[in-house]
């Protein structure tokens, strides 16, 4: 199995330090992720939404991890919807 070199790490020390960066991070930033995916990615992200002045955390209704493969179209909304406020109300 590969693991993407940006994903989350487990190590909470690690973790703690990768929030430090994140809070940086001031661009506009969907964080995405379903009701039915694993527990852990869901309180990772919350975690970043949390640190991130200008995140915004939705979550997909009976979609888990794969929502991208099993549902592009409404992934590709969601993100389309966020991409749209994003460049027509940038300071909401």
């Amino acid at each position: 199995m590969r693991r993407a070199t940006a994903q989350v790490i487990e190590d909470p020390i690690v973790t703690c330090v990768r929030l430090g960066v994140y809070a940086r991070i001031t661009v506009p930033t969907l964080l995405l992720g379903g009701d039915r995916g694993p527990a852990h990615l869901a309180d990772r992200l919350d975690a970043i939404a949390h640190v991130m002045p200008h995140a915004e955390r939705v979550v997909m209704r009976n979609r888990d991890h794969g929502a991208d493969l099993k549902a592009p179209k409404h992934v590709a909304r969601i993100i389309g919807t966020f991409a749209d406020n994003v460049l027509h109300h940038p300071n909401s």
